[in-house]
């Protein structure tokens, strides 16, 4: 269950990101999760299951955005939702994976140090494991 392994790593790095940002309890960690790249209800699981190992992070919610997989021929641009060996509409072979592969940390929402203000911080950072691309902290 590889979810284990990338929610431990999400946690860690969202704990870092709320001490440096001054956080002192995470309420909430908004996910996108493309549809190849993790189960949600796994992610689900292993969250209840260590979100406890890390202070900031002890009752904080987790949120999924899922992302459906999509693939787009390369020579027609014809969309479709399943991977095919040859594109539907003019046969090219091929086609490219577009959107499915997601994992990244949106934004976490929490409570600060001075006077327990909701606040936000944006863009986090991809999942370490996934691959993806994404923003710094802010």
């Amino acid at each position: 269950m590889h979810e284990l392994a990338l929610v431990e790593e999400i946690l860690g790095a969202c704990q870092t990101a709320a001490a440096s940002h001054r956080v002192q309890r995470v309420t909430a960690v908004h996910l996108t999760v493309g549809e190849l790249a993790a189960c949600p209800d796994a992610l689900r699981f292993a969250w209840e299951a260590c979100r406890g190992r890390f202070r900031l992070l002890e009752t904080a919610r987790l949120e999924i955005q899922e992302v459906p997989a999509r693939w787009a021929c390369p020579h027609c641009g014809g969309d479709y939702g399943e991977p095919l060996a040859r594109c539907p509409q003019c046969g090219t072979g091929t086609p490219r994976l577009q959107e499915g592969l997601e994992l990244r940390v949106d934004y976490l929402e929490g409570d600060d140090r001075e006077g327990g203000r909701r606040g936000t911080i944006a863009g986090t950072q991809p999942c370490p494991s996934s691959g993806g691309s994404g923003g710094g902290s802010g």
